[in-house]
């Protein structure tokens, strides 16, 4: 059994990152095409698309993605947002001069070299072969993704999120049903993990911090390790303050995301659900004259030129619970627009070929054919609505599950499983709807396929389970031979 374990895990490595390998190493670029993030990282370091056809190198370039990256150092500190992503176009810039092209592949290849790293030092910690083929299938859950692998040859930042997440539930995991060979070891590769996901963006902090709060809980309760439970929270903590303080929201760049944000999720998703306005903008401090913007977002023409309600600029996502709480409408019928949205993945907008024969190529059909988006993609509105409300419930339940029992060591950890994966689906729902508003919802929520993912893992682990419980209950029942000597 020991064998057959090693060689499926090593067989669905191998298999991801042949996949990998396919997309990121693509002669001419598979990848999503740049919606404007991108100036996000380009004006930290002066490092800009030069993409020919008279596009500004500041605009959103979104029919194709081009592989024209030029060193100007022309840096923008006040469009800056800096994020850990950036270290990785940063590395590869201080290896060329001013003006030098620089190739997205030598990014991409970067990006993998750090999986490798973080799946080398998981699977070392690892107790056994069982406990290392679980941590492949979840290093294939997210890098074996079509959806994921887009982001590598892009200056997009939620690589950063998909690296921690992997380091996160799979050490978490790990150290949940005590398989990993060293607690200490795991402990600080779940710090990393939390430390990536926090310094990424802004939108995942919180989904940090609620990894290193469950891992504190786990070390502190069951196994008793103070220190390292407040290191880890610490780890938490420390690094959503430090990305909040260093990019503050106050001026340039930043500010102008913010009030776009607010008003794509508080204008145009919550308040158009109030059943009473004028209470809802007396819950949230706002005057009666922001009436008139309720239905407007920041693509409504006029609205960033002469906002109807500058005073949202204040407004806390956590000022919202209040009237939730009053008028629950205004969080439920936003949280089902987003599951409207949420696919496909990725949206139609975005060009994904820098040369266009490449859609038709065998290494993208075969990589999008291996992929649970494809199919997840194909589903009815309604069809999929109803899983991901059913995934996310059975996320709420497990996670309850767990917190009661977490002083027990569970072999499997299927529950542990079904709870990361459904709360990591009503996170980025939320996160993505009140945080962004409707607004490109299948990308701001890209971890749903893998809490989808996720759960599926856990399953299988259940039934393992469950068949391993009735195989010794079998054998338990069968009647004692009583060998009689011959003769």
């Amino acid at each position: 059994m020991r064998y057959k374990s090693a060689t499926l895990g090593a067989l669905i490595i191998i298999v991801t990152i042949v996949k990998m390998v396919l997309i990121i190493g693509s002669p001419k670029l598979i990848a999503l095409s740049n919606n404007w993030d991108f100036i996000r990282t380009e004006s930290c370091m002066g490092l800009w698309q030069n993409y020919g056809d008279g596009t500004a190198k500041t605009d959103a370039h979104l029919k194709a993605p081009v592989n024209s990256l030029v060193l100007d150092r022309g840096v923008k500190m006040d469009q800056c947002v800096v994020s850990i992503d950036s270290a990785f176009p940063y590395i590869v810039s201080r290896f060329h001069k001013v003006n030098d092209h620089v190739d997205f592949h030598a990014i991409g290849y970067l990006r993998l070299a750090s999986v490798f790293i973080a799946l080398g030092f998981l699977l070392s910690a690892a107790r056994g072969s069982k406990q290392r083929l679980v941590i492949a299938a979840i290093f294939m859950a997210i890098f074996g993704d079509i959806a994921y692998l887009l982001y590598f040859n892009t200056l997009y930042n939620e690589f950063s999120d998909f690296l921690g997440v992997f380091i996160c539930t799979a050490s978490l995991w790990m150290i949940w049903t005590g398989s990993t060979k060293s607690i200490r070891k795991s402990s600080l590769t779940l710090m990393a993990g939390v430390f990536l996901i926090c310094m990424s963006k802004e939108q995942y902090s919180a989904l940090g911090i609620l990894f290193s709060v469950v891992g504190a809980l786990l070390l502190f309760v069951r196994l008793r390790l103070a220190r390292l439970a407040s290191g880890l929270l610490a780890v938490g903590v420390f690094s959503a303050l430090s990305f909040s303080m260093i990019n503050q929201s106050d001026f340039g760049l930043p500010s102008g995301i913010k009030l776009a944000n607010i008003t794509d999720a508080v204008l145009g998703e919550v308040l158009p659900y109030a059943t009473n306005r004028d209470q809802a903008l007396k819950t949230l401090n706002l005057p009666p004259e922001c009436e008139k913007g309720i239905g407007d977002t920041w693509y409504t023409p006029g609205v960033p030129e002469n906002h109807p309600c500058p005073s949202l600029i204040n407004v806390h996502r956590m000022n919202l619970i209040p009237l939730f709480i009053k008028q629950p409408k205004t969080f439920f019928y936003p949280i089902r627009d987003a599951l409207w949205h949420a696919y496909p993945v990725p949206d139609h907008h975005y060009g994904l070929f820098e040369y266009p024969g490449d859609a038709d190529s065998l290494r993208y059909r075969l990589v999008k054919a291996t992929s649970l988006t494809t199919y997840m993609n194909r589903l009815p509105k309604m069809a999929f609505r109803w899983i991901m409300t059913v995934a996310m419930a059975i996320g709420v339940v497990a996670s309850i599950w767990c917190l009661f029992t977490i002083r027990r060591t569970d072999k499997y950890g299927s529950k542990l499983l079904w709870a990361i994966g459904g709360v990591t689906l009503f996170y980025v729902m939320v996160s993505s709807v009140f945080g962004d508003g409707i607004a490109d919802t299948s990308r701001h929520a890209i971890l749903w396929p893998f809490g989808i993912t996720v759960q599926i893992m856990g399953t299988l682990l259940f039934l393992a389970e469950r068949f391993a419980v009735s195989k010794s209950t079998v054998r338990a029942e069968l009647p004692e031979v009583n060998h009689v000597p011959a003769g």
